[in-house]
C-alpha cells in the first residue's frame, strides 16, 4: 500500500470516528432511498490466547471494542508503546495469514482496502511488549476462528451468502446500530431488504470509513478505493468490511428481522425510527429531526 500511514494522525482517529455528530446535516445528502445513523460500541470478551513461553508479569492488555477498525487497533498499540501504528498496519497488510481458514477463504477482491478488516475479533487480549505484530495478529485471528466456528460457518453457507459478505454486512450493522442490540436485527433487515430489491444501501458509515480511514492515505493522489466502499456510490455491498464487528452483529447479519423496512433514522436521544416507505421516512425526519 502506497504511503502507508502517510501524514495520517492515527491518534485523532480514535476520537474523530468514535463519536460522530447526531445531526442529519453532517450526513451525505440523502436521495430516495437514504437513511441516517451513528455509533458507539462496547465489546465482549472472547477466549484469550496466551503465549506460554513468556511470563505473565510481562503481559499487557489490548482491548479491541466492537466496531474498531484495523487502523484504530494499530493506534491503540502505539499508545501502549508496543508497536507503531505503521508497523502493525504494514504487518496486517503484507503478512501471509492463509493458515487461518477464514482468511484463506476470502475471495480475491482487488478493490479491497485492507484484507484483515472485519476479521480482527473484538475482545480483550494479553500481548507482550517484544512480540512481533504478526504474532499479535495471529492471536487475534485465532480467536476469530473460535468465535466464527464451524456451526456458524455452516449456517452462513446455508444462508446463500459467503462468510465475507456476512462479515461485511455485520461491519455496517455494527456502526449503523450504534451498538444497540435491539436495533441490530432491524438495521440488518433494512440492509437485506435493499440488497434483495436492488436498492443502493446508502449507509452513512461507509462514507465515513472512506473519509476517515481510507482518504488520509491518498491525500496527494487519486483514491483508488473510495468508490468501492461508499455505498452512496457503489451499487451494493462495499468491497470489504468497514469495521471489526462483534458476534451479535454477525448473527444479526445472518438472521435479520422479518420486516418491510427500507429506511430508518436515529434521533438525538438515540432512538431508532424505522419506515417501510419513503413517505413514512420523510414523516419521521420531519417529526424527530426538525
Amino acid at each position: 500500500m502506497k504511503k502507508l500511514i502517510a501524514t495520517i494522525t492515527i491518534a485523532l482517529l480514535l476520537s474523530a470516528c468514535g463519536v460522530a455528530t447526531h445531526s442529519n446535516n453532517a450526513q451525505p445528502e440523502p436521495q430516495p432511498p437514504p437513511e441516517i445513523s451513528h455509533l458507539e460500541e462496547t465489546a465482549p470478551t472472547p477466549p484469550q490466547q496466551q503465549t506460554p513461553d513468556q511470563p505473565l508479569t510481562d503481559a499487557l492488555t489490548l482491548t479491541i471494542p466492537e466496531g474498531f477498525t484495523l487502523l484504530q487497533i494499530g493506534a491503540e498499540l502505539e499508545e501502549m508503546g508496543v508497536h507503531t501504528a505503521e508497523q502493525f498496519i504494514h504487518a496486517a497488510h503484507t503478512g501471509n495469514f492463509s493458515e487461518f481458514k477464514l482468511i484463506a477463504a476470502q475471495p480475491p477482491t482487488p478493490n479491497r482496502f485492507l484484507a484483515l478488516e472485519g476479521y480482527l475479533f473484538p475482545g480483550v487480549y494479553e500481548i507482550y511488549p517484544d512480540e512481533p505484530p504478526e504474532q499479535i495478529i495471529r492471536r487475534i485471528l485465532s480467536t476469530t476462528e473460535q468465535m466464527i466456528d464451524e456451526d456458524l460457518r455452516g449456517a452462513i453457507a446455508n444462508s446463500g451468502h459467503t462468510v465475507d459478505e456476512i462479515i461485511t454486512i455485520a461491519s455496517i450493522i455494527q456502526k449503523e446500530s450504534l451498538g444497540n442490540g435491539e436495533a441490530k436485527p432491524l438495521v440488518s433487515s433494512v440492509i437485506h431488504n435493499r440488497l434483495n430489491t436492488g436498492m443502493m444501501l446508502q449507509m452513512c458509515y461507509t462514507s465515513f470509513y472512506v473519509r476517515d480511514f481510507i482518504a488520509p492515505f491518498f491525500e496527494d493522489e487519486p483514491n483508488p478505493f473510495g468508490d468501492y466502499y461508499n455505498t452512496y456510490i457503489c451499487p451494493a455491498l462495499p468491497a470489504g468490511a468497514i469495521s471489526n464487528p462483534g458476534l451479535s452483529a454477525i448473527r444479526a447479519a445472518l438472521s435479520p428481522a422479518d420486516t418491510g423496512y427500507f429506511f430508518y433514522i436515529w434521533d438525538d436521544d438515540g432512538g431508532f425510527h424505522f419506515a417501510a416507505t419513503w413517505e413514512e421516512h420523510v414523516a419521521n425526519v420531519e417529526k424527530y429531526l426538525r
